[in-house]
């Protein structure tokens, strides 16, 4: 449900005021960029025999900060 929300607002972005349309859109390039970090692990971590190093590189740790930034984009476009 909530998908479809984000989904409407990236397709139909004038209809919204630009707190909402900007943290649609960071949403939009956060699932994105989770996408394509799963696969590029998942492909990591199919390797047989493991690599020597498998903790959570840089990338993993940017999402998080991402994802916090989106928290507070969709914060501030409720109130705003």
């Amino acid at each position: 449900m909530l998908a479809n929300g984000v989904l409407l607002i990236l397709k139909e972005p004038r209809h919204y005021d630009r707190p909402a349309a900007v943290a649609a859109g960071l949403a939009g390039i956060v699932a994105v960029a989770v996408y394509v970090v799963g696969l590029r692990r998942q492909r990591i971590l199919a390797r047989r025999p493991l690599p020597n190093r498998v903790a959570p590189r840089a990338e993993v740790q940017l999402l998080g900060v991402a994802v916090v930034v989106l928290i507070a984009a969709a914060a501030v476009s409720l109130f705003v």
